[in-house]
């Protein structure tokens, strides 16, 4: 159990199209540091804690992938990601780059499965950057 006060407090309700809504909201009661924080998003068994171990390793896999790549291709590589069936994804930013990263698909599955990755078979998809995620 938590040492930690739950205050729940209601806001007053709002009157919308003649339907009165009430919005009751929890808070913590003292602050929520950083390893307080950590903590409750690494807790095993949570679902928190297996989206948190799937982005550290879909992190890795990006990060194994683009480094196997050319130096100019690199950046044109959104993301990489492995599916259940053992399918590594790669999503590039381009229908071009895409049709470059078909051409090495077999040179990033091995280098995911160098690194520990069961990947059996790559697939290329494209979504374009948006303008806040220009580097």
């Amino acid at each position: 159990m938590h040492n930690e006060r739950l205050q729940i407090k209601e806001l007053p309700c709002r009157d919308t199209f003649h339907a009165p809504i009430c919005e009751p909201f929890i808070t913590i009661a003292g602050p929520m540091n950083e390893k307080k924080l950590e903590s409750f998003l690494t807790r095993p068994g949570t679902a928190l804690a297996d989206l948190a171990e799937r982005a550290r390793r879909m992190q890795t896999l990006t990060g194994v992938v683009r480094s196997a790549l050319p130096p100019e291709d690199r950046a044109h590589l959104v993301s990489a990601g492995l599916r259940e069936d053992e399918t590594l994804v790669l999503v590039a930013d381009s229908s071009a780059w895409a049709a470059r990263f078909r051409f090495l698909s077999e040179d990033a599955v091995a280098a995911a499965q160098a690194a520990g990755f069961p990947a059996t078979e790559c697939r290329v998809t494209v979504r374009p950057r948006r303008e806040d995620e220009q580097g």
